[in-house]
């Protein structure tokens, strides 16, 4: 897809990474008439980057063309149902990605690649008897479903008995390094690195502040990762560093654009030229923060997460009366 049209349609156009996305094209090519495409199920959230929403009739055609942008992880299953990749530019995104969406499949290959992986297993059964914190988590991407730290097995609710879930030792800390990349064959043709200071929600959400950071060892692990798949297109690659280790390990590789992307398109220009043919220049952003997550973790948390975040750039991302609900009742 390139961005000679009028018109482009963005789907799922709820999502930060969506907004983000949108954002840059406003800003760069004013011409361009942004269209958003909800599938099925999704909130209706109308950011300001986007004229209007359009139906199946209008959006479905241009799905199939291959001049829809898909974005989070069900715009990106539900564009490539038809298509072998996608076209963003110079970069090709593969049907053969979403192999990714299974996370006990991947673990298991970064293990043979000697890529350290938590302690997981796939039934309740297993961790029955185990002692301490017990971290839980759909087993596939794109199903929806809680992310959340408990306790103890006993502490697990009984609508994640019936399985679909994947269950973990718990690495403490916040912390979240991500690698985001776009890649071509193997080979990593862009990359950018950030440090996810905390998230909403709490346990495996979105990013609330990020920063910049540097790791080689972080950057050696997911190239391996990367390399090895032959993987083509974009993506994030999250890892925790695990004081009992004194290494890091892989928690996800989200084989999509990723909630945080708008750090990296306004940090890192070489992404919005590889997939959007747009030159810019690199904004001098060491820290940023959302504040509709910052919200929605809740009004009480706010003066402690501001403490610890400030000074940070603002995102670009609008706010909604949605996130100042949540922050009275957040989850």
């Amino acid at each position: 897809m390139t961005l000679s049209a009028d018109e482009i349609v963005i789907l799922s156009p709820g999502l930060s990474q969506s907004f983000a996305i949108a954002d840059l094209l406003r800003r760069h090519v004013p011409a361009l008439r942004l269209l958003g495409y909800q599938l099925p199920g999704e909130k209706d959230r109308l950011w300001p980057p986007f004229a209007r929403y359009v139906g199946a009739d209008e959006g479905e055609p241009a799905v199939q063309s291959g001049a829809a942008i898909m974005t989070g992880s069900e715009a990106t299953a539900h564009v490539l149902k038809r298509r072998e990749s996608v076209r963003l530019g110079q970069i090709a995104f593969e049907r053969r990605n979403l192999w990714f969406y299974d996370k006990v499949a991947t673990l298991d290959r970064a293990r043979q690649l000697d890529i350290p992986v938590p302690s997981t297993w796939t039934s309740v059964d297993d961790v029955a008897d185990r002692q301490g914190p017990i971290f839980y988590k759909p087993a596939r991407e794109g199903t929806g479903g809680p992310r959340k730290k408990v306790p103890s097995a006993r502490a697990v609710p009984p609508s994640v008995w019936e399985g679909g879930y994947l269950f973990q030792e718990v690495i403490e800390g916040p912390s979240v390094i991500g690698f985001g990349f776009v890649a071509d064959r193997g080979r990593v043709v862009a990359s950018s690195l950030h440090h996810e200071m905390f998230s909403f929600p709490r346990d495996g959400g979105s990013a609330v502040v990020v920063e910049h950071c540097e790791s080689p060892r972080v950057e050696e692990l997911a190239r391996r990762l990367i390399r090895d798949f032959q993987y083509s297109g974009w993506g994030l690659i999250e890892f925790k560093p695990c004081p009992r280790r004194h290494d890091f390990v892989l928690m996800e590789l989200n084989a999509k654009f990723w909630a945080s992307i708008e750090f990296t398109l306004r940090t890192c220009p070489l992404f919005a030229h590889l997939l959007f043919g747009i030159r810019t220049e690199a904004e001098p952003i060491r820290r940023m923060f959302w504040p509709s997550r910052l919200l929605r973790n809740g009004l009480i948390r706010i003066p402690a997460s501001l403490r610890k975040s400030l000074p940070a750039n603002r995102s670009h991302e609008w706010l909604s009366w949605r996130d100042w609900a949540r922050s009275l009742f957040p989850q």
